[in-house]
């Protein structure tokens, strides 16, 4: 019983420490979630752990934004920026991001709305991303 009881507290201790995980798992603030904000357009959060870097971050919010391109049927994606006034719109290659916390205890997050397309000629602006391509190779950068 003590040994059952052990494993299972084990697992989930392994699990919270994941570093790619939909936010909200096993009680972890960690992780990545989305927004659908048009038929095409989403905006894609991964909040990281103290653990984790910004080069993390950055990558698993990519990793995300690949996944839910090819989940929607889609096969390519662009991040489009917005500036802090709302209207001043450009494209970008890579997420925002942003560090918040004090002490010992920092967040770091990235932030991106991306636009997806089925075909490459659909999109005009920006650093177009195949998307299976993107996820394959950051999947196999961390072993995922």
């Amino acid at each position: 019983m003590k040994l059952t009881f052990f494993l299972v507290l084990s697992v989930i201790l392994i699990s919270g420490c994941s570093s790619y995980q939909r936010k909200g798992v096993l009680f972890n603030d960690s992780g990545f979630s989305e927004q659908q904000l048009g038929n095409n357009v989403f905006r894609i959060e991964y909040q990281g752990s103290d653990n984790n870097s910004d080069e993390e971050v950055s990558d698993f919010n990519m990793l995300r934004s690949a996944e839910v391109t090819l989940k929607h049927g889609f096969k390519y994606f662009v991040i489009l920026k917005t500036g802090d006034s709302g209207s001043d719109q450009s494209f970008g290659t890579s997420p925002s991001m942003s560090t918040s916390g004090s002490g010992l205890i920092k967040t770091h997050t990235a932030v991106s709305t991306i636009i997806c397309s089925v075909e490459r000629s659909d999109i005009s602006h920006g650093q177009l991303y195949d998307a299976a391509a993107t996820a394959g190779n950051i999947k196999k950068k961390y072993g995922l």
